[in-house]
């Protein structure tokens, strides 16, 4: 009799800490749930308020990323499969769009327009890159110019081999490999060349 109470006894304890386990799992999955929905809502409330000029992160699942933003999707998705990035492979996209202006107005000492009336403005050049020139009676020259820079950057990880590849390639399904992290900056500017960039990870964290 006193065996058999045990053996129930036990098997409600195994039960009680089964029941506990699976409901501190479950409550750890949604407090992370909370605060990825918590950051994410932090992330659209700073895009909406220009402002503010803070940005942060949004946390967002690969198939999610549509939800976002349509056409910032449609690009960091078109530079992902150009490189032949899998899904799994991706760390972050980032996307980022600038527009540089400014504006000289010269006044020469002579008189170089003649009508009292005249004044132009004209725009040269393409959305990239242009300038705005506006000539006024009797010697005002303005000038603005404006340049656009929009980036795509994609940040993946791969598996490399730790020394130079073999040339022939059963030699290298035997070399050593280790786990990198590669960035592609992708300039739409056409006028625009990057000069260098450095990318660094804290390992610390």
């Amino acid at each position: 009799m006193k065996s058999k109470l045990w053996i129930i006894t036990f098997c409600l304890l195994l039960i009680s800490l089964v029941t506990c386990g699976i409901l501190v799992n479950r409550s750890i999955s949604l407090n992370k749930q909370l605060e990825v929905a918590t950051a994410n809502e932090k992330a659209f409330s700073a895009q909406l308020d220009k402002t503010k000029g803070e940005n942060y992160v949004f946390q967002l699942k690969i198939d999610q990323l549509e939800l976002f933003n349509d056409s910032i999707a449609d690009k960091l998705r078109k530079v992902q499969k150009e490189n032949n990035i899998k899904d799994s492979k991706i760390q972050e996209f980032q996307y980022m769009l600038a527009d540089y202006k400014k504006k000289d107005t010269v006044y020469l000492s002579d008189t170089i327009f003649k009508e009292p009336d005249f004044a132009l403005d004209t725009v040269i050049g393409d959305q990239w890159m242009n300038t705005e020139l506006n000539l006024k009676y009797p010697n005002q020259i303005c000038v603005s110019p404006n340049v656009r820079s929009e980036k795509e950057v994609v940040i993946y990880t791969k598996r490399e081999t730790v020394d130079p590849p073999k040339k022939f390639f059963l030699c290298r399904w035997f070399q050593k490999k280790h786990t990198v992290i590669k960035v592609i900056v992708n300039e739409e500017n056409p006028y625009i060349e990057n000069q260098e960039s450095i990318f660094i990870q804290n390992v610390d964290n």
